[in-house]
């Protein structure tokens, strides 16, 4: 069984690195050696996320993402969101898992696992971000656009220097992804615009005039 011990100077390098490099990071990340590391991480990060929804809940700010956690809210929330990352992290990884068949890369579990683990380092920045939803609609959009544009980009480096994948099966992944990303924008445009604007609401002025 493997040991680990929760070395917090080298996850803030590692998450440094993970954002800010990852051409380098991930050409060098260690794609074995257990389970514990990567699940100690997935932790670690949940708890950063969730600190940052506590700290929302408790100065009444409303921040977009944390929905996921339900009707959960103060130092429930934080558990659950802890527990969402930890066992999600699995689940993304089986995901990515497949990706990396489709791409023609490296589709062990343990070595998609590492993968997923280090991309949830975005986690606690996009709740930060998050918080932009509280002061205008479209700066939310826009932050919330920049960061879904960004793990693309960190999971290019991802699949193309860790995993192994083939570039141009990755372009085309991600060129859905980003169809996906412009269609829920249009989406989110068309629903603002609708709630401005509903085209169902009843005629008062009509109404006025029979009462007269």
């Amino acid at each position: 069984m493997d040991t680990f011990t929760f070395d917090l100077n080298k996850f803030r390098k590692e998450s440094k690195n993970t954002l800010l490099n990852p051409d380098k990071y991930f050409t060098n990340i260690s794609l074995s050696g257990g389970f514990s590391e990567p699940i100690g991480k997935s932790i670690a990060f949940g708890i950063l996320t969730g600190l940052v929804y506590l700290i929302c809940w408790f100065f009444r700010i409303r921040s977009f993402g944390s929905g996921y956690i339900g009707e959960a809210v103060g130092f429930l929330a934080f558990i659950k969101i802890i527990i969402v990352t930890a066992t999600g992290s699995g689940i993304v990884a089986l995901i990515l898992s497949l990706f990396s068949v489709f791409c023609n890369g490296n589709s062990g579990f343990e070595a998609n696992y590492r993968v997923t683990c280090s991309l949830m380092a975005i986690l606690p920045v996009y709740a930060v971000l998050s918080i932009s939803w509280e002061i205008n609609f479209y700066l939310g959009l826009c932050f919330t656009t920049i960061v879904w544009v960004y793990i693309l980009w960190l999971m290019f480096y991802a699949m193309t220097k860790a995993l192994k994948c083939r570039k141009k099966n990755i372009k085309i992944l991600i060129s859905g992804f980003l169809v996906v990303i412009l269609l829920f924008i249009f989406l989110d445009l068309w629903s603002n615009a609708k709630k401005k604007n509903p085209d169902n609401q009843p005629d008062k002025p009509a109404k006025e005039i029979k009462k007269r």
